[in-house]
């Protein structure tokens, strides 16, 4: 993996995934969303290919926040976190983020065989990361990356997504 790419493993208790599972699970909020460009869209060409949902709960965001910077020993300003739902055989564009740095976490029981990489592009070569459970990538918001299509027999692929700022 290239050295802006940040991985990290075992992030969150059991116990804590299972809480936070049953929150998304429940929630009526989920947002149907796209991932064309500003260009695609000025030409009248939409996808809403997935869903997403805002994370409002100021104690939840707290916690994770405290939770990836204790465990990652990286500090950040969040600017908005929010869950991605990608249904089965769906993906998303090549596509950069706003803010500083992107942190993406990986909730999902999940097999390598469901495929649903995610693959960056830096430096004009590709690095694709397997979706692991319980792990989080760090990166800068400005590299190009995509999640691919997945086949998990649930039906949809999961990430937390959290727009990050540096610390001032």
């Amino acid at each position: 993996m290239h050295e802006q790419i940040k991985i990290h493993n075992n992030i969150f208790d059991k116990d804590f995934r299972e809480y936070w599972r049953n929150i998304w699970v429940n929630s009526k909020n989920w947002e149907l969303h796209g991932s064309e460009t500003v260009e695609e869209m000025q030409k009248g060409i939409w996808r809403r290919n997935f869903f997403n949902q805002q994370i409002d709960d100021e104690f939840l965001k707290d916690f994770i926040c405290w939770k990836i910077s204790k465990v990652t020993g990286f500090t950040f300003i969040l600017k908005r976190m929010y869950v991605n739902c990608y249904n089965k055989n769906v993906g998303s564009e090549w596509h950069v983020d706003d803010g500083d740095h992107t942190i993406l976490y990986y909730p999902q029981e999940w097999s390598q065989e469901f495929s649903g990489e995610t693959v960056f592009r830096v430096e004009d070569k590709e690095y694709r990361l397997p979706y692991n459970t319980n792990s989080l990538v760090i990166f800068p918001a400005k590299t190009p990356h995509i999640a691919l299509p997945h086949i998990n027999p649930c039906g949809y692929r999961l990430t937390l997504a959290l727009k990050t700022e540096a610390p001032k």
